[in-house]
């Protein structure tokens, strides 16, 4: 008896684990005929992200054969600055201040002159090449 309900279990495994995959298959199809209406890029949203990591990390490895909707290397990074929110970037975003010695001349040459915006930037350039080559004042006479 025991034998001939372990087989029954079985049967029924196998039969659910075949329904499932013909499930699975036909929603990658149903994915890949949406995916194709809709823009290349898609951007995922922050409760988006979490969701679908939290349904991504059970599958394990497996997610490189499902997912589409970002890479699996994008995958990969999301759940790493999941493990560690706190770090930073190397580098912040954007371009490095402007020194506040090079800012303080350019701002006391405002204050002081009627130039205009193109003469600043010349006698800024001027100082900085000055600064590094201590002949170019003597070859260049200044007005």
């Amino acid at each position: 008896m025991r034998a001939i309900l372990q087989r029954f279990l079985l049967f029924l495994a196998a039969a659910t684990n075949r329904e499932l995959a013909r499930m699975v298959e036909y929603l990658k199809a149903e994915n890949r005929i949406l995916r194709d209406k809709l823009p290349k890029r898609i951007n995922v949203t922050g409760p988006e992200r979490r969701t679908l990591l939290k349904y991504g990390k059970r599958l394990g490895s497996m997610i490189r054969e499902v997912i589409t909707i970002v890479s699996p290397r994008t995958f990969l990074r999301w759940q790493e600055s999941e493990r560690r929110p706190n770090k930073s970037p190397e580098f912040p975003p954007g371009r490095p201040r402007t020194p506040e010695e090079i800012r303080a001349v350019v701002l006391r040459l405002a204050r002081d002159n009627a130039w205009g915006l193109h003469t600043h930037s010349w006698r800024v350039e001027e100082a900085r090449c000055a600064e590094h080559h201590p002949q170019y004042g003597q070859e260049h006479p200044q007005n």
